[in-house]
């Protein structure tokens, strides 16, 4: 009996084969591909009726806004296809990230369209409407509840709105992040003696040399974005303001690190100090007296005294450092004196952050870093006087009563402090806790006092920042929340909650130009009409 083989098939084989095939495969793909995944929401696509005046069906429109996964607040331009946005980008006319946006800012899609974002405002982990939500938090406050604010950093109007309304009700707010700058402050305020109210601004384009005392400047450290551009710039032949620096074999950018670990910033430094954990700041302050001899430092009598009291020999033993690497980052220094910049590590790097921020200011002053036309490190281009510190939350939660309101802004207390202290059990008592978030936490419960209000992402809402002094960023909705999502900021309910007590928590000063003020003080002394009350703004349908 002959068989024909698969070498030499016919034409009706062949057909046979292709239509057999064609069957298996529609098979296997008939089955919805999302329908059995209960994580993805499920959407219908219907043509416009009426169409929008801006969208154009297969034509991308642009709109430019702001950044808000972090405190950073850089410019973003959202791209947006038929009213959702479908990319991010950074905003090329930024002066602070320059077009560039980090994996942080890129997961505002990902907040965006979520599947465990938040869709209505809850009750005790009920739905429940937002009008209900504001007249009972408001009925709590004119019976004598004091407010108090817990959440991220914020600046500009939108911080003005939090300050305005917590001081008409004799409340207080506290601006704090996990991993914020307070160490830094504190050094600022130590080493020059004063209360300055500022953060040291790191210019690493200007650095031939940088030296990270456990710094993750490559990861998600400070001013994210703006230092990776620095780092880059540095090691760049082509940096210094567009001058072309020629490379030698002296002069060629190097970055070290200090600490007993190995990072992402680690991995890509020139020369790497081990130190046992912990004593991060005993080499800063080492190297500092090491390159004041080096140098003949003598520039500034307080930094001279606080030199004087350092033994170099006994840090360097303590730390447990190599010698030979130690005296190779001295005379890098030192070759670099006045174009070099030291980075203090944060909680996570060191388990005494502001000793090891005070080494890194002794540091710079000492090699002048301070000092010239392009300076590595500056001072007063950020006013951190709101920043709030981790005390000031512990008081507050040992302190909850029944006659307190607490608003927490994306914020989650039990996670991050609850091991040291019963975060859950003091939430439980305070006469309401508003949480204003897209996604539920550790600290949502269902208790009759906790209220969630989903606050829409920075895609979705207006807002504003001034993380460095004199530069504004607006924030404008790229696009309407999704169906189904009802959506109303922070901003927004304390609005209505000021409006439901007949309170004018915020009073808006116009900007008039010169000769007109006189004018509107005219009008207003003649028409003496009220002040016109604002509904409550609701959610986009």
């Amino acid at each position: 009996m002959t068989s024909k083989t698969i070498q030499n098939p016919s034409r009706r084989d062949f057909l046979k084969t292709v239509g057999v095939a064609s069957t298996v495969t529609a098979a296997a793909c008939s089955v919805d591909p999302i329908s059995w995944d209960p994580l993805v929401p499920q959407e219908l696509a219907y043509p416009y009726v009426i169409q929008p005046e801006a969208v154009v069906p297969g034509v991308a429109s642009r709109y430019s806004t702001r950044c808000n996964q972090c405190s950073n607040s850089c410019g973003v331009v959202a791209k947006v296809r038929e009213g959702r946005v479908i990319n991010l980008e950074g905003n090329d006319h930024d002066p602070f990230n320059m077009g560039k946006l980090c994996g942080v800012g890129q997961s505002a899609l990902l907040e965006n369209y979520s599947p465990d974002r938040i869709k209505k405002p809850q009750k005790a982990g009920v739905d429940t409407k937002i009008t209900d939500v504001v007249k009972e938090v408001a009925a709590l406050i004119k019976g004598g509840a004091k407010p108090v604010w817990i959440g991220r950093n914020r600046s500009g109007a939108s911080a003005a709105i939090v300050d305005q309304f917590v001081s008409a009700y004799g409340g207080s707010r506290i601006f704090w992040e996990p991993l914020g700058s307070e160490s830094q402050r504190y050094a600022v305020d130590q080493a020059f003696g004063g209360n300055y109210n500022t953060i040291p601004t790191y210019n690493m384009e200007n650095a031939e040399t940088i030296i990270s005392f456990g710094a993750e400047y490559l990861g998600d450290w400070g001013h994210n974005v703006k230092n990776h551009m620095g780092w880059a710039d540095s090691r760049d032949s082509e940096r210094k303001n567009g001058a072309v620096v020629p490379r030698s074999a002296d002069n060629v950018s190097q970055t070290i690190s200090v600490g007993p670990r190995i990072g992402l910033t680690e991995t890509s430094s020139d020369i790497h100090l081990f130190c046992n954990p912990g004593t991060e700041a005993l080499v800063a302050f080492a190297l500092a007296k090491k390159l004041a001899e080096k140098i003949s430092y003598k520039s500034n009598a307080a930094a001279s005294a606080m030199l004087s009291s350092i033994d170099a020999e006994a840090n360097m033993k303590e730390a447990n450092v190599n010698v030979d690497a130690f005296n190779k980052a001295v005379a890098r220094l030192a070759a670099t004196k006045t174009k070099f910049v030291a980075l203090p590590g944060g909680v996570v790097a060191s388990m005494n952050e502001s000793t090891v921020a005070i080494g890194a200011l002794l540091l710079n002053e000492v090699g002048g870093s301070f000092d010239g036309a392009h300076p590595t490190v500056q001072l007063g281009k950020e006013d951190v006087s709101s920043m709030g510190t981790a005390k000031e939350i512990f008081d507050v939660l040992s302190k909850a009563d029944s006659k307190t309101v607490l608003f927490v802004d994306n914020t989650d207390l039990v996670f991050q402090l609850g091991k040291t202290l019963d975060v859950a059990g003091s939430l439980a008592k305070f006469g309401a806790v508003v949480h204003f978030l897209n996604e539920s936490n550790d600290s949502v419960a269902k208790t009759s006092n906790c209220y969630v209000i989903p606050k829409g992402t920075s895609l979705e809402t207006w807002g504003d920042a001034e993380v460095f002094i004199g530069n504004h960023i607006l924030q404008q909705p790229a696009m309407r929340s999704l169906a189904d999502f009802d959506i109303i900021s922070a901003e927004d309910v304390l609005l209505g909650i000021a409006q439901t007590n007949g309170t004018l928590a915020i009073t808006p000063t116009p900007v008039l130009e010169e000769g007109e003020e006189q004018g509107a003080k005219e009008k207003e002394a003649a028409t003496e009409e009220e002040t016109e009350v604002i509904p409550l703004p609701v959610a986009s349908p």
